[in-house]
């Protein structure tokens, strides 16, 4: 199914024979990216809460899965958009998206998070 919209998007997005090139390297690269993401991150770690569930937070600085190794993080706040917690932690997903708001790109839209008792 993801590989069907992998090439969907290339084909509504693609406007030269070779940017087609690059399509095996996004498959492999999001299927590792989903690999370690929900195998590593419910297996090695360290967490922030406690959950009733299995999720870690994999990397200390989150360099490489841009803000998904701070699954521990996302489980217990799933509509922040910044999953850093401690002082150490870095996400760089959410520091692009504050330079692409700055730049006018996007709009981030500060909403009230809902916090359940």
């Amino acid at each position: 199914m993801w590989i069907g919209i992998y090439i969907l998007i290339y084909a509504l997005l693609a406007t030269a024979w070779w940017q087609w090139l690059f399509l095996p390297a996004t498959i492999i690269i999001w299927s590792l990216q989903g690999m370690a993401v929900n195998w590593w991150a419910h297996k090695f770690g360290y967490e922030n809460y406690k959950m009733n569930n299995t999720s870690k937070n994999i990397l200390p600085f989150d360099f490489i899965f841009w803000d998904e190794a701070y699954h521990n993080n996302h489980h217990k706040h799933p509509q922040k958009l910044n999953n850093a917690k401690r002082w150490f932690e870095w996400d760089m997903g959410y520091q692009t998206m504050r330079i692409l708001d700055k730049l006018g790109i996007i709009k981030l839209v500060k909403k009230p998070i809902i916090v359940e008792a």
